[in-house]
């Protein structure tokens, strides 16, 4: 669709004038034999079509738009704007937990997200965007980002830090409706996001980012900001269409601004539920974490794997010094043929768009998933939990921008706490 920004309305104007005069110019010598007409009216004719030519090619190049789940408007210059946002609405229910009252059904707006993303003059990227989510505001990322520089970038704002290949794959492309436990248990004290600067660098089939930053986008102004160092590398010695091998590894510190009482907790693969958590015990002055994995993924037509071990120790004042680690596998399969998308200069998962989708008669992609995860947060000198889930799901893809999740969660906690049941979660989610 193409779109005439106000700027060029005297170029209209002058569209306009010169069809109504081609098309009566036309219409006429239609009307008439050639030979009526003498040589200056037949030359006019004709230069009046080529600046009429002139002009629609230069109007096409003004202002264009294209969909993308979303309208993306585009101008000659290099700029671009995408509204862009999404929501996954959830309802779980569990049972046979040993905690009667953890035995709960609900409903609940998992993500609610709005913003807007963009390039100016091809050089400068920007991205903003809030979620809405359980009544409460929350920034996500907010950042301007310039990738003027051949094959690399760098980011300043509120940005996801890039550790772990399941951490920075977006919701949008999850196999399961939640994260692995041991990533979300194991994710930054401050969380997965922080303000700062990221640099990467990257090839068709590799990368390398480094990131240095603070706390989230709201600090009280009473104590010191966390400072975080992240990187990430990745490398797929196999890349193609329907074949990928990926293999990585990450690591973060952490230095938190002042001593802090530091308590690791995690959902068992069921948001809505809050009952039912793996702890860790409680570290009374930490002062720092670190943290590492490494992560290995593959592809081979409808069928992939993943999987990740991590790691994470805490530093305190009085030399506990505990050791938090888990792992996850996880398995798909897609019934109707696709090939789970994979981007290469990321090492990270994408959109799945599916061979026929409902939209054109199709029945849309079909995925079965199954997944084993582990968190320990027992150690010896720090007595917690440890939890093991497996989870089995079914997604569907109506259109490549909408999905439609069923999980089955099994869960198991030993440990300084005892327990086990079943989750059943349904998620509807779309984006633009």
């Amino acid at each position: 669709m193409t779109m005439i920004n106000t700027k060029y309305s005297k170029l209209f104007l002058a569209q306009i004038l010169a069809g109504m005069i081609a098309t009566t110019s036309v219409s006429a010598f239609a009307q008439e034999d050639k030979s009526t007409l003498d040589l200056d009216q037949y030359q006019e004719i004709e230069e009046l079509k080529k600046r009429l030519a002139k002009i629609e090619k230069k109007a096409k190049k003004n202002v264009t738009a294209k969909w993308k789940g979303a309208p993306v408007i585009k101008n000659s210059k290099g700029s671009e704007m995408k509204i862009r946002g999404r929501l996954h609405f959830d309802t779980w229910t569990t049972n046979g937990s040993n905690d009667s009252d953890a035995n709960i059904t609900g409903t609940e707006i998992r993500r609610a997200r709005m913003g807007i993303e963009g390039k100016m003059n091809g050089d400068i990227k920007y991205k903003f965007e809030l979620d809405f989510a359980g009544g409460n505001v929350k920034y996500k990322d907010a950042y301007i980002a310039y990738t003027g520089w051949e094959d690399q970038t760098i980011y300043a704002g509120l940005k996801k830090s890039d550790w772990s290949m399941q951490n920075i794959t977006s919701s949008r492309y999850s196999d399961m409706i939640e994260q692995p436990l041991i990533v979300n248990g194991l994710a930054p004290d401050e969380g997965s996001r922080t303000v700062g600067l990221l640099y990467t660098k990257y090839g068709k089939n590799w990368h390398w980012s480094g990131q240095v930053g603070g706390d989230g986008p709201i600090n009280d102004g009473e104590m010191n900001d966390t400072t975080r160092i992240v990187t990430r590398a990745h490398y797929a010695p196999i890349l193609s269409d329907d074949k990928v091998v990926h293999l990585g590894a990450w690591g973060y510190k952490e230095n938190y601004g002042d001593n802090r009482e530091t308590r690791l907790k995690e959902r068992l693969g069921n948001h809505f539920n809050d009952l039912i958590r793996i702890k860790s015990g409680k570290l009374e002055n930490s002062n720092s974490g670190t943290a590492y994995g490494v992560e290995a993924a593959g592809i081979w037509g409808p069928f992939s794997v993943a999987a990740e071990y991590m790691t994470k120790s805490f530093e305190d004042d009085a030399s506990i010094d505990p050791t938090m680690s888990g792992y996850y596998l996880t398995a798909s399969y897609f019934l109707t043929g696709e090939t789970k998308a994979y981007k290469g200069k990321t090492g990270t998962f994408s959109r799945t768009k599916p061979n026929s989708s409902i939209t054109k008669g199709g029945i849309g992609a079909w995925q079965v998933v199954a997944r084993v995860d582990r968190a320990d947060f027992n150690d010896n000198a720090l007595p917690g939990g440890e939890a093991d889930t497996y989870t089995l799901g079914l997604n569907w893809w109506p259109t490549a921008y909408t999905r439609v999740m069923l999980n089955y969660v099994n869960f198991d906690l030993t440990g300084s706490q005892n327990d086990d049941g079943d989750h059943i979660g349904l998620r509807v989610a779309v984006d633009w």
